[in-house]
């Protein structure tokens, strides 16, 4: 047991060997971390519109991706606690420093989430040309499961900009057209995985069949000459 005059000495060493590892920020990073993962955009949108297969797989993925963002911020605090132990004594200044990826990782998830960021990323997927200027009502929905997955865009723009984009879209260069309802075909997806606002019919509209170069099967561009909206599925495996 120590003296009364050991004490103060000891005080002192604790001191210049620095705070202690502060556990309670990791725990609130990891909170914060969990609930992105699980409330992001795209987990809402699958609890809403996807079937129960495509929630459950979502679940079980932001689970992964929640794990492996919590292993990641340990690493990065480790390492920040080693560098700065015996210069920072406020908590508010730790709390920054271990949420930080938290707070990262918020922000860019947020980014991305954007209908229009996630329009662009499609339509360079699918090899088309990019989001016209005048697009509005915009939709995204993704679903994947393991080596597989369908991605569905909606935008409505002016038609002269809808012609454009069908011109300058390489994947579309020579690709065959059809036209409905005189061809006979469906306007569309009849897929249960397909979000509602991609399924039913047009009454007056072209159809163009898409084979991406990178792992994707057949997808489709549809044009309403309508109402004025395209309609994009890339099916990938």
């Amino acid at each position: 047991m120590q003296s009364e005059e050991e004490k103060p000495k000891a005080a002192k060493e604790d001191k210049r060997m620095g705070s202690s590892f502060p556990w309670r920020f990791v725990v609130l990073n990891d909170v914060i971390i969990f609930i992105i993962c699980i409330s992001s955009r795209k987990m809402l949108e699958l609890i809403y519109e996807g079937t129960f297969l495509t929630i459950i797989t979502a679940i079980i993925l932001a689970s992964i991706g929640t794990f492996f963002w919590m292993l990641l911020s340990l690493g990065y605090q480790v390492l920040v606690y080693k560098i700065f132990r015996k210069r920072i004594r406020r908590d508010l200044l730790w709390a920054v420093l271990f949420i930080l990826p938290a707070i990262v990782l918020g922000t860019s998830w947020l980014y991305v989430s954007l209908p229009t960021v996630n329009a662009r990323r499609i339509l360079t997927l699918a090899e088309l040309a990019p989001l016209p200027e005048s697009a509005t009502e915009i939709k995204v929905y993704e679903w994947s499961f393991i080596f597989s997955g369908e991605k569905y865009l909606r935008f409505r723009a002016s038609p002269s900009d809808i012609e454009k984009f069908l011109k300058e879209s390489p994947i579309l260069q020579g690709a065959e057209c059809k036209t409905f309802p005189s061809d006979g075909i469906r306007a569309r997806s009849p897929n249960p995985n397909a979000p509602d606002w991609y399924k039913g019919d047009i009454k007056k509209g072209r159809l163009y069949i898409i084979r991406p170069e990178w792992g994707y099967y057949p997808g489709q561009v549809v044009v309403d000459d309508e109402e004025h909206f395209v309609y994009v599925n890339i099916i990938w495996s």
